[in-house]
Formats: structure tokens, C-alpha cells, sequence
């Protein structure tokens, strides 16, 4: 299983209102003019599920599998050319959230050096995109 991590990013609100937000993934429409394009593109959005389009990777779509109350959110692959699990850690601090995205998919070596880096890229844009919206 290889292991991607995102850059820790801070939220200026309580990881109640951040959780509440991110479970709905009908809320990430309010991303739609945010994210880079040439990079990331949303195509399909319900409450449960997000289709994605990412430079060099292809359609990505997830679907909330597991959520710890303010604190874990954890999505399962659904219609994407890997599996992989996508987890989203909230970590309340004194006046503000913060935000960890970590993706763990399992990579054959030539997949795995060909995908890395827009997987990189991928979550930390995701990881910075998530703190644009309105808490």
C-alpha cells in the first residue's frame, strides 16, 4: 500500500462545522470555480459521492465509506481506474481546525512511478482547496 499525505492545512473554524461541511459532499459545488482546471475538475456531485477528473490520472470517484464524528472522514474508491481509500483528518486546535488529507492505494511499481507525483499533487490541491470553503 503506498501512502500519500497532504500538507497540514488550517481551518478557521471548529472541527464540528468543518465535519459538518465535509460530509455533505454536496458542498463542495461552492469549489467549483476554485479549483485549478488544467489540474482538477468536478464532474458529479450528490451528498454521498464526488466524481473527479484529474490531470494524467483520469476520472476519480469516491464515496463516503466511514465517519468518526469531527474527527475522521474516510472515502472509498468508486469508478476509478486504482483503488484506493481517501481519508480526511480534522484535528481541533484552540481557535481553528486542521486539515489532513492521506490517500493509500495499491500501486504497482510502474503505476506507482507514473502516478505519484499528480497524486501528490492531487491531495494537497484538494487538501487547499477544502479550506476555501465557507465555514
Amino acid at each position: 500500500m503506498t501512502q500519500f499525505d497532504s500538507e497540514i492545512k488550517k481551518i478557521n473554524a471548529t472541527s464540528e462545522i468543518v465535519f459538518n461541511k465535509l460530509t455533505n459532499l454536496e458542498n463542495l459545488s461552492q469549489l467549483e470555480g476554485s479549483m485549478p482546471h488544467e489540474k482538477v475538475k468536478i464532474l458529479k456531485i450528490t451528498e454521498n459521492t464526488c466524481l473527479f477528473e484529474v490531470e494524467m490520472i483520469g476520472e476519480i470517484g469516491i464515496k463516503i465509506a466511514n465517519k468518526e464524528p469531527h474527527h475522521l472522514i474516510l472515502f472509498e474508491s468508486q469508478q476509478s481506474p486504482l483503488a484506493f481509500n481517501l481519508s480526511i483528518y480534522l484535528t481541533e486546535q484552540n481557535e481553528h481546525t486542521e486539515l489532513q488529507i492521506q490517500l493509500k492505494a495499491d500501486l504497482p511499481m510502474m503505476v506507482k512511478m507514473m502516478v505519484s507525483e499528480p497524486i501528490n499533487k492531487f491531495v494537497n490541491i484538494l487538501a487547499d482547496t477544502l479550506t476555501r470553503l465557507s465555514y
